[in-house]
């Protein structure tokens, strides 16, 4: 069986010389699903980010951040594989790294995306909960779709103040929000810049506001509401909206809340 030939979501070959017995993952949705699968103590090392499932991560040595990991601590760390993803994590710390040891690495952009990486890491890493999170992820999300309204909400996400920055169409935040009964205010890729005079020009039908990687909060609700008086403004969980590993457990549900609050049903 080993040694063993993979290649990774962006086509990339990589050898795995034996079974994976030490993982280091640097992406924090991805983190929380490994641990929910199964792969127990053969995860040595995450980011400060990766807080889920919290008891559990409190215990795993830390590595820096997802742009900032510290490469010579990661590779004294002995791993056999570094899981990875192409948008939280730069290339040259991939590349890097890929010198060294062997780096799997996701492009996740849409569910089909996650539900892929979830189920090719459950195979790599022989994760024996993988393919029931994957399960129920898929029956739920499309019971949603069954479900599905039939005109959708023009929405503007924030994800980020000072300056103001949006979740553009080509991202995962965005690929989240038909199921919502909402569609992207924006015309934009990934995450653009946006001055106040913009976002009134694009005079969105909802505004919502997230949790995270910024974490708005009542105040700057109070602020988009005066810049907006016409556009309904919502504080969302940015997690169940951008992460895309076993969180999205969770995300049918609480998107179903919300089409019933913003009257998408």
């Amino acid at each position: 069986m080993y040694p063993q030939i993979l290649q990774d979501s962006l086509g990339r070959s990589l050898t795995l010389p034996q079974r994976p017995l030490r993982v280091v993952s640097l992406v924090p949705s991805q983190t929380e699903f490994l641990i929910e699968a199964g792969l127990g103590q053969r995860l040595i090392g995450i980011t400060k980010y990766c807080i889920h499932p919290q008891a559990v991560c409190r215990q795993i040595n830390k590595v820096g951040g997802t742009k900032d990991a510290d490469c010579a601590l990661i590779l004294s760390m002995k791993p056999d594989l570094v899981i990875a993803n192409k948008e939280e994590n730069p290339k040259d710390l991939i590349d890097m790294l890929s010198l060294e040891v062997p780096v799997w690495v996701s492009d996740v952009c849409n569910l089909t995306d996650a539900l892929q990486m979830m189920r090719a890491l459950g195979v790599v890493l022989d994760l024996p909960h993988a393919e029931k999170i994957c399960s129920r992820i898929a029956k739920d999300f499309e019971k949603l779709l069954v479900d599905s309204p039939q005109s959708f909400h023009r929405v503007l996400y924030l994800i980020w103040k000072a300056p103001y920055m949006a979740a553009g169409t080509d991202t995962f935040i965005s690929a989240m929000l038909p199921f919502v009964g909402c569609m992207n205010a924006l015309m934009e890729k990934r995450y653009p810049v946006l001055s106040e005079v913009a976002i009134q020009a694009l005079a969105p039908d909802l505004l919502f506001l997230s949790s995270e990687p910024y974490h708005f909060r009542e105040k700057h609700l109070l602020q988009m509401r005066e810049l907006l008086p016409s556009t309904r403004c919502m504080l969302v969980d940015g997690e169940l909206f951008s992460w895309y590993g076993s969180r999205l457990q969770h995300s049918p549900l609480y998107f179903k809340g919300l089409r019933q609050a913003i009257g998408a049903v």
